[in-house]
């Protein structure tokens, strides 16, 4: 199991066929906290950008009825909830949760920092992201740190940082000129940035671009 959230989890799949390892979002139900299932499946599988989760698939999961269980008429039947494999994405979300406590700013590691060039990185991929959303008037609705998966540049792969913005859980579609929406975002976006500014290492940087 990877994670979870309001709309669902998330887990480990692999293919049998292949072998091949994705990430398989179960969700609980047709409506969630954060919205409705069907909008969420819909604009996962519509976007396509480097810094965004990307969809696979989408499995139609049959739901299972108890032998000993009434039968339920099928205009009754509730939609099974579908399932989203998706690209696993390396790396670990920024911060963890906003819980009681933290309110609605995430639950930050008391020793996390960031050089300048990885600042640079994490606010370059995450105003793309929200550029190409906006642009096709998706709001995606829970730009926080925990839902940026961030997997850092290794020694042979220095300035490689792998940014994604994940959980289209909150997102919906707005009409073209509410820019409202798009302020919304873009203030959570500087929100976030500010909270990684906070932890950048001491000391003059360098970026290298």
């Amino acid at each position: 199991k990877l994670g979870e959230g309001a709309s669902g989890e998330v887990f480990i799949a692999r293919i049998i066929a292949t072998g091949e390892v994705l990430a398989a979002k179960v969700f609980r139900a047709d409506i969630s906290p954060d919205g409705r299932t069907v909008e969420e499946v819909a604009i996962a599988c519509a976007v396509d950008h480097p810094h965004l989760t990307r969809v696979r698939a989408v499995v139609a999961l049959a739901g299972a009825t108890p032998a000993t269980a009434p039968a339920t008429p099928p205009a009754a039947a509730p939609e099974p909830a579908p399932m989203l494999l998706m690209d696993l994405v390396p790396g670990q979300p920024l911060a963890a949760k906003p819980t009681s406590q933290h309110l609605l700013r995430c639950k930050w590691r008391p020793d996390t920092q960031f050089s300048l060039q990885q600042a640079v990185a994490i606010g370059t991929a995450l105003s793309s992201a929200l550029a190409y959303l906006h642009a096709r008037c998706i709001c995606h609705g829970d730009v926080y740190a925990h839902n940026v998966l961030w997997s850092p540049a290794t020694a042979g792969c220095p300035g490689l940082d792998r940014i994604t913005l994940c959980d289209f859980g909150a997102s919906f579609s707005y009409k073209e000129g509410e820019w409202f929406w798009q302020a919304m975002e873009v203030r959570a976006f500087g929100l976030l940035m500010n909270d990684v500014q906070q932890r950048l290492h001491p000391g003059p940087q360098v970026v290298h671009y």
